[in-house]
């Protein structure tokens, strides 16, 4: 009873992390400071409602500081329906920003404290919107600071937030004007000066030029591997385009007219990467009025820049109305991956289709050729083998008929009977019995005549030992000094036959290894020993990630002995700063060659390697700490609690279908590629 409790527990506990996973908390971190007054009608419309309409999804969390000389909390909002949303973007009319001081580097740790605050199992989105001036008040501590110790502050600060997984986006707002700002290293940002009769002056400098020099953190900011940025004053893009360009999302269109259509079909779909590194990405469900209609989960890895064509099979439900339908389905990606936009929109004519090579379509057809030609192929090679097997046994059988003697001696009670020599006339009983007694007295003739001899030779031992064994087993005799005495070469022979027989004695005896010491140090391993068991200290399964940077892999966890043939159920995609667990029951990597209980171990990513963090260090008999290091393409030992042992190993997952475009391109010559090719 305890035992199904526990399982239920575990099962409930997995569906409640499950479901955590699939929301995230946004929050947006704006600048108030009166610099900001002539962007921030831009702001609002391009940026804040542009978050709220085409980047958070339902069930997410939006939240919204804003900063001048301190911190404060505007707005914290669950978002369950577009009222929710249209609440929040009231609330944005409703801001001004007239603060006199912009405090950045306590408005930045006010944040960290803030996302420490939020549920531990959602993901952490953080929005950074300012010109990157920092104007703190004289009650600061941070007011007249050397500018190390203000950017040792700020990336101090980064680290920790980047190290929780969190993703940080900054978008830059212009410097304010006739205000004189250098970054930490105490170079100019927004003026210039030339020399003129030898003193230095400003270029343009007005009569409302202030004085005053601010240091700006943008610059920071900016160049910081880890965070995305872009400039408010981008006019290439407004609302939604500029969220999409300025977050780089993935770009996922299809056609909006795919013609006629059975329920089950195959959905074109083009992604084009907008970031600068190769993304891979994993389409988990596509939900249409709430029911997913994605038939298995797919992998899709776009190059920087590029635009991926690629298709995905689809199983409309029976409920839908034949006809013309114009369908809204959500695309969800593995890790929360968003994209713009994060639903599509596509008409069809939906009809059932009774006819088989109808429902088999163009890609039936090409699929069941491929089948016929494989079987033909197999049936021609099994032809091939049989033929040439017959021939093989028909020249084997000719050539031992030639080489087969015509007269073959057969083995009989009496001796070899050569079949020669043997009459074919049919004989009587009479016959037979007097050819009986004639042979029974010419042996007993024999034997009188062997039983003479051995009386007569008696005398001479030794002649009759050489003769016995001459005539009996036609044995080799060693020589015989002539120079010794009969008894000395009598005792010589019977030395040497009882050697012979003590060697042949000896060789049908085992030869037992030897032991110094105790012999008893021998013993067979006990059964615990073979229970596994270490001394080392599980890992900790809720310490943060350190995030190198951004990026996404997709891994594969192959077991020794276990069968490949279970789909996709050990392929899963892992975001920096993401991890999976490893192990039997309800772990995401499965393994079930062996029993071991769930979550032995977890796969870590941190944007460059992956490691593997022992959580049950007694599983794993060849470890020597609790974590394993780049630990991809390495096999790794593992033992059950009944002592069966097996590896496994992790490696980056390639498609197939990759592999095949890739193979077909090498063949096509280089001006050809770019009809076949999309950029």
């Amino acid at each position: 009873m305890k035992k199904k409790c526990v399982v239920v527990f575990l099962a409930l506990l997995a569906i409640f992390s499950f479901s955590q996973e699939k929301t995230a908390d946004i929050i947006v971190l704006l600048d108030n400071s009166n610099s900001m007054l002539p962007y921030f009608s831009e702001i609002n419309e391009k940026v804040l409602q542009g978050i709220c309409e085409n980047f958070i999804r339902l069930e997410d969390s939006f939240h919204l500081l804003t900063f001048t000389e301190k911190p404060y909390l505007e707005v914290s909002q669950k978002i369950r329906s577009q009222s929710d949303v249209e609440k929040i973007v009231a609330r944005f009319s409703l801001l001004y920003p007239l603060g006199s001081y912009s405090n950045f580097i306590e408005a930045l740790s006010y944040s960290r404290q803030y996302i420490n605050s939020l549920n531990a199992y959602t993901q952490k989105v953080l929005v950074i919107i300012s010109d990157g001036v920092f104007k703190p008040p004289m009650s600061s501590q941070y007011y007249g600071e050397e500018p190390q110790v203000l950017e040792n502050a700020i990336q101090t600060a980064l680290n920790a937030l980047q190290g929780q997984g969190v993703l940080v986006y900054f978008i830059k707002a212009p410097f304010p004007e006739n205000v004189m700002v250098k970054d930490f290293t105490g170079r100019l940002t927004t003026a210039k000066l030339h020399e003129s009769e030898g003193d230095f002056i400003l270029e343009g400098k007005s009569d409302a030029f202030n004085e005053e020099l601010f240091y700006e953190y943008a610059t920071n900011l900016q160049n910081n591997n880890g965070i995305v940025s872009a400039d408010l004053d981008d006019n290439q893009a407004v609302k939604g385009d500029f969220i999409a360009s300025a977050f780089q999302l993935p770009k996922i269109s299809t056609k909006e007219n795919l013609g006629k259509k059975n329920y089950q079909f195959r959905l074109p779909l083009y992604i084009e990467n907008t970031s600068d590194t190769a993304i891979h990405l994993q389409l988990d469900r596509i939900l249409l009025a709430d029911k997913n209609i994605l038939k298995s989960t797919s992998f899709i890895s776009v190059k920087p820049g590029r635009t991926k064509k690629t298709s995905v099979q689809i199983n409309l439900p029976k409920n839908l109305d034949e006809g013309e339908q114009i369908l809204h389905a959500e695309f969800e990606f593995a890790d929360k991956v968003r994209t713009n936009p994060q639903s599509l929109r596509f008409t069809l004519d939906l009809a059932q289709q009774s006819s088989f090579l109808a429902i088999l379509g163009t890609t039936g057809f090409l699929l069941l050729k491929i089948f016929l030609i494989i079987i033909v192929i197999i049936l021609i090679i099994i032809i091939i083998l049989n033929v040439s097997r017959n021939l093989s046994l028909g020249a084997k059988t000719e050539e031992e008929k030639k080489q087969e003697p015509s007269h073959i001696q057969k083995d009989s009670v009496l001796g070899q009977i050569d079949p020669t020599k043997v009459s074919s006339t049919k004989l009587t009983l009479a016959e037979i019995t007097n050819h009986v007694s004639q042979i029974q007295k010419t042996n007993n003739a024999l034997l009188k005549k062997t039983e003479q001899e051995t009386v007569y030779q008696t005398d001479d031992p030794l002649k009759n030992a050489q003769s016995r064994f001459k005539d009996t087993n036609k044995m080799t005799l060693p020589s015989i000094d002539k120079n010794k005495s009969q008894t000395e070469q009598t005792r010589t022979l019977n030395d040497e036959e009882k050697n012979k027989q003590n060697r042949f004695r000896d060789s049908n005896k085992m030869t037992l290894p030897s032991f110094s010491g105790n012999e008893s140090a021998l013993r067979l391993p006990s059964i615990r020993s073979l229970k596994p068991q270490s001394k080392i200290r599980a890992a900790n399964s809720k310490e943060k990630i350190p995030t190198k940077k951004d990026g996404t892999i997709i891994l594969e966890l192959t077991v020794e002995g276990q069968t490949k043939k279970i789909g996709s159920r050990n392929i899963h995609a892992l975001s920096a700063g993401a991890r999976k667990s490893i192990g039997g029951g309800l772990s995401v990597f499965s393994i079930f060659f062996i029993k071991v209980p769930a979550n032995i171990a977890e796969i870590r990513y941190d944007g460059q390697s992956c490691s593997l963090a022992l959580l049950k260090p007694k599983y794993f008999p060849e470890a020597d700490s609790n974590i394993i290091e780049d630990c991809l393409n390495t096999p790794i030992t593992i033992i059950s609690d009944h002592g069966y042992i097996t590896r496994i190993m992790f490696s980056e997952y390639e498609s197939q279908t990759e592999k095949l475009n890739e193979l077909l391109l090498s063949v096509i010559p280089e001006e050809d590629k770019k009809k076949y090719i999309k950029k």
